[in-house]
């Protein structure tokens, strides 16, 4: 009776040690998954940073932008930007649309930019980006 005990009691403990390196193992891949989540948003931002910067965007040209985004983005992500263009008065004038877009597993982003300065605005540009992994 002893011995049945104690297969019990060690199988019981085997159960519970390996629930706990499950659940371990479940919380490890998800912190992980974040970060590089987060990552890339912050990557796409700073690219689209950059190319204002530059003055990328004051052309408004499909192409331009395509190629200058294409020197920033890392081998390992893919970038798709929609340009909604609006006059100085904030009237919608048209939509123009940057590498093809992205439709599956992707994070999105938001940007504001000035065409022009502050004092002599050509246009806004609402920049809707989305990025995501290759």
């Amino acid at each position: 009776m002893r011995a049945f005990v104690f297969s019990l009691d060690a199988l019981l403990a085997v159960f519970v040690f390996s629930i706990i390196l499950a659940s371990v193992f479940l919380f490890y891949q998800q912190e992980q998954s974040r970060v590089a989540d987060s990552n890339t948003v912050i990557i796409a931002s700073d690219i689209i940073s950059a190319l204002d910067e530059k003055k990328v965007f004051d052309s408004l040209d499909p192409t331009l932008i395509a190629n200058n985004l294409s020197l920033y983005i890392p081998p390992n992500i893919v970038m798709s930007l929609k340009l909604q263009v609006y006059d100085d008065n904030i009237n919608f004038q048209q939509t123009k649309q940057v590498n093809a877009d992205i439709v599956s597993d992707h994070y999105q982003g938001k940007w504001l930019l000035i065409v022009g300065n502050i004092t002599q605005v050509q246009n806004y540009v609402v920049v809707d980006y989305k990025v995501g992994f290759k």
